[in-house]
């Protein structure tokens, strides 16, 4: 089954539900939620969860209330995650799935498509993970979804008292190799600041290329050193 702009398969999801099988999964954040179809799949992996979805930009998040109105376990929320609570302005494209906060780099204009062309910016209301989860004594979530095209550095920024306690336990996002958004974190320094915060990649899916061969993004499933401890390692070893 094929997602939201064909950027996940089902498949992706498999490592999630692998990792926390026989857990009381109960709070799952789906930050980028669009129009809810990763929402939907949350929902049939982890039947008993609440989702909290975040779509900022104003007619994806109205489809998203709409879709989900008859369920009481999914929360959306027209919000956008950042590194703290402030008004800003959600970049809009003609493909609305790249909206972002962030402006497109010109150095990177040779990797996003034709049809990306930015074309105006709407006002949005800013949250951090961490103000967001006081306000609604959220006090672990099990699964961390960033889809937010390159602001997924500053919302992580924003959750780092959850992530210092390591009340995540799985962190499903969307990784960049070269510049798309201005002042995005790349792979490999996303992957710095979650180390240090105990954070290790465990696997890496769906690898978009340009045309010149040129490694452009893909999706990364982190865990915390809590996760790697009691499931990963507790494995039997190798051979």
């Amino acid at each position: 089954m094929k997602l939201h702009g064909a950027d996940f398969e089902y498949s992706d999801f498999a490592d999630q539900q692998r990792l926390l099988a026989g857990r009381d999964v109960r709070a799952i954040v789906d930050a980028g939620a669009n129009v809810g179809n990763t929402v939907a799949v949350y929902m049939d992996l982890f039947p008993k969860a609440h989702v909290y979805a975040f779509e900022p930009y104003p007619p994806m998040h109205q489809e998203l209330k709409q879709r989900f109105q008859d369920n009481p376990q999914i929360h959306a929320f027209k919000l956008a995650l950042g590194a703290r609570c402030e008004e800003g302005s959600l970049q809009t494209n003609e493909y609305a799935d790249t909206n972002s906060l962030l402006r497109r780099p010109e150095r990177g204009r040779r990797y996003w498509a034709a049809d990306n062309i930015p074309c105006d910016s709407v006002p949005v209301d800013i949250i951090s993970l961490d103000e967001f989860t006081r306000r609604h004594v959220l006090e672990h979530i099990d699964i961390l979804k960033l889809d937010i095209q390159g602001g997924e550095g500053q919302a992580l920024k924003g959750a780092q008292n959850l992530l210092l306690h390591k009340r995540i336990d799985l962190i499903f996002t969307e990784v960049f190799f070269v510049p798309h958004y201005e002042g995005a974190l790349l792979f490999h320094a996303l992957t710095t600041l979650l180390s240090g915060f105990g954070y290790s990649l465990y696997n890496m899916t769906h690898f978009v290329r340009g045309r010149n061969g040129q490694l452009r993004f893909g999706d990364a499933l982190y865990v915390s050193s809590e996760m790697r401890d009691a499931v990963i390692d507790a494995c039997p070893q190798e051979g």
